[in-house]
């Protein structure tokens, strides 16, 4: 009962933290205009996995005292000090009944849509394996015996080009290449991977849709530009609208064409546009988790008690 009642104090003490977090990060989201596609892929993967990395150092420094008290019962900090509240796996936490229901809605929503982003990514994997074993191998290219328009990058563990058989027939040899070209660059930059990860890391908050949406557009127009470089803007372009009239819905992974987002894919492309400002923020975002990292090292239990502090408050 005790590890419940610490479960539920954090829930409603964490969450609502990192929801904030979320919330107050997208302001950011702004400066991606000024920044080119490299540069965005940085920001907006800082952006989604600040969340993340900011729920493992909450739970962890709340957890740590808890931890060090089982390797050695001396460390107990609950036997030390009396004037605050205590957040403890052992000796559980003074939890009053709205703060538990709190507690309990946030892990429930939290949980949900983790599962909820698990669940679809095993469904995208499974349908791209099925694909990959309906096709085969032409020129390093999954080739899929379909009338629809697919052209994708897929697979965690190996990630491929999958393309159907509608597309290799119907697209003009400049449109195919250019096609091609832009999934390999999905491919030699481990898009599905990342897209996984960061997908999961999403789910931690409610507001992080907007900044996964970003993510998106910033890696396709990535590798637009990869593709543009040795095919041709005008190729890529063509491509686009090509595969577009092939497909009749969105496939899963990461494709050539979006439900969203082609008009100003192809406007991008064809328009002549100045060479965006490069970011670092990918660089300051782990820099800043090193010594975020370092700090609780050297101050869990400072920040521990800071916490305990908080629930007191709340509670009394």
């Amino acid at each position: 009962m005790s590890t419940l009642s610490f479960v539920l104090a954090v829930g409603a003490l964490v969450w609502p933290i990192i929801w904030l977090v979320a919330a107050l990060a997208l302001p950011f989201l702004a400066a991606r205009r000024h920044l080119s596609p490299p540069s965005r892929i940085e920001l907006t993967t800082a952006l989604l996995l600040a969340p993340a990395l900011l729920t493992l150092t909450l739970l962890g420094t709340i957890a740590a005292p808890s931890l060090l008290a089982l390797i050695d019962p001396s460390r107990d900090h609950c036997l030390g000090h009396g004037h605050h509240l205590h957040l403890c796996l052992w000796h559980g936490a003074t939890l009053p009944p709205w703060l538990a229901w709190i507690g309990a809605a946030m892990w429930t929503v939290t949980g949900a849509r983790l599962t909820h982003a698990a669940l679809q990514l095993m469904e995208t994997e499974r349908l791209g394996a099925a694909l990959t074993a309906l096709g085969h191998m032409d020129d390093a290219v999954c080739v899929v015996p379909s009338s629809r328009g697919l052209c994708h990058a897929v697979g965690l563990v190996r990630p491929r080009v999958l393309v159907s058989k509608a597309v290799m027939e119907r697209l003009a040899p400049d449109e195919l290449d250019a096609a091609l070209a832009h999934e390999r660059a999905h491919v030699k930059h481990g898009d599905p991977r990342w897209s996984a990860a960061l997908t999961l890391a999403a789910a931690i908050s409610p507001f992080s849709g907007w900044v996964m949406a970003a993510w998106r557009d910033a890696v396709e127009d990535a590798a637009d530009d990869a593709a543009a470089a040795s095919c041709g803007g005008e190729a890529v372009s063509r491509a686009l609208i090509a595969v577009a009239r092939l497909r009749l819905e969105p496939a899963p992974g990461l494709g050539l064409v979006q439900p969203q987002g082609l008009e100003r894919r192809v406007m991008r492309l064809l328009a002549p546009r100045p060479t965006p400002r490069g970011s670092r923020a990918l660089w300051g975002a782990l820099a800043l988790a090193t010594l975020t990292g370092i700090g609780i090292g050297w101050g869990h239990e400072g920040l521990h008690h800071a916490a305990e502090e908080l629930w007191s408050a709340l509670v009394r």
